[in-house]
């Protein structure tokens, strides 16, 4: 924990946070994620999240649109990516974090689990998932790709990494570090 804490200061602002966890929930999403993308298992996620500030980062989760710190997940329970691009300009994120501060307190979509599986419920409004918030934030407000072709409420965590590892670095994306359950492997 506490080389993370002296790291946290060093990711952009920006920046996405994609998590492997081990909840209840998290299993469910990275078994939709195997079973009904054929993902491979040693790259699935089950969470994503803005980087803010001070290691703040901007999340959606059951609780809806709520700022946590990144130590959050800096334990054995948890595996993370943190990916950057070099395209982002100073005014898109002041836009992006100004929507993503202002989104704070918005629901969580729960729906959006279900309309993953069975494609019957349409958007939710004013309520968000975590891959859908992150994507939403990147494409309209910090103007850069994010899985492009497909619609941010039907981009998974997992679709975000593979994106981020296969074709984002033609989009200006690059893995900046990485969390293995112990310690933090900075690239950055």
């Amino acid at each position: 924990m506490s080389e993370i804490s002296n790291l946290q200061f060093k990711f952009p602002p920006g920046s996405i946070l994609l998590v492997n966890g081990n909840s209840f929930v998290s299993q469910g999403i990275k078994i939709y994620s195997k079973l009904f993308q054929k993902y491979e298992n040693k790259y699935l996620c089950n969470h994503a999240a803005l980087i803010h500030n001070s290691g703040i980062i901007y999340e959606s989760n059951a609780k809806g649109n709520e700022p946590r710190h990144i130590t959050k997940y800096t334990n054995e329970d948890y595996k993370f990516w943190i990916f950057t691009n070099k395209n982002l300009a100073v005014e898109n994120y002041n836009l992006g974090f100004s929507y993503s501060t202002g989104a704070l307190g918005r629901k969580y979509d729960y729906s959006g689990f279900i309309r993953f599986l069975f494609k019957v419920f349409p958007q939710a409004k004013y309520k968000d998932f975590c891959s859908e918030f992150a994507t939403t934030t990147a494409r309209e407000y910090y103007k850069l790709q994010v899985c492009p072709g497909v619609d941010a409420f039907e981009v998974t965590p997992t679709d975000m990494l593979y994106y981020f590892l296969i074709d984002g670095e033609k989009d200006g994306w690059y893995l900046i570090g990485y969390w293995n359950g112990k310690e933090i492997l900075n690239t950055y």
